[in-house]
């Protein structure tokens, strides 16, 4: 992962030279990464430091904590990390090969579209979930 400036600018040229979808996908899953290890800490802290975890709790959060965005902006940012490393390494341990590439990366978007979809299921049933202890 290029730390330095000047090592971002080589990667950058190389990968604009080279052309490789995938070297590009690599770096989207460094920038993922950076902001999950941000976000992921924040939403630990924040659930931990309040236990147990209830879905009451999860819902008062996100209808009355202004929560609601910041769980916008990490869910696909997630799955997009989650579904770059399958892939990933799907192509390094050989399962994904040139010839069933476009297969595998369907079913990866697929996949991703799904897991978006449940998570943003569960965020509209915590928007609506009653928060008085007569559930």
């Amino acid at each position: 992962m290029p730390w330095k400036v000047s090592e971002s600018d080589a990667f950058i040229k190389h990968s604009i030279m080279m052309k490789h979808r995938d070297t590009w996908m690599w770096l989207a899953q460094v920038a993922t990464a950076l902001i999950i290890l941000i976000m992921a800490s924040i939403h630990m802290w924040v659930v931990l430091t309040d236990l147990p975890i209830t879905a009451v709790k999860s819902a008062a959060r996100i209808q009355h904590g202004g929560w609601l965005l910041f769980y916008l902006i990490l869910l696909p940012i997630a799955e997009t990390h989650v579904g770059i490393g399958f892939y990933r390494i799907g192509v390094k341990y050989g399962v994904i090969t040139k010839e069933n590439r476009a297969w595998y990366k369907r079913k990866e978007y697929a996949l991703m579209g799904g897991f978006i979809f449940i998570g943003l299921i569960t965020l509209v049933r915590f928007m609506y979930l009653p928060l008085h202890s007569g559930m």
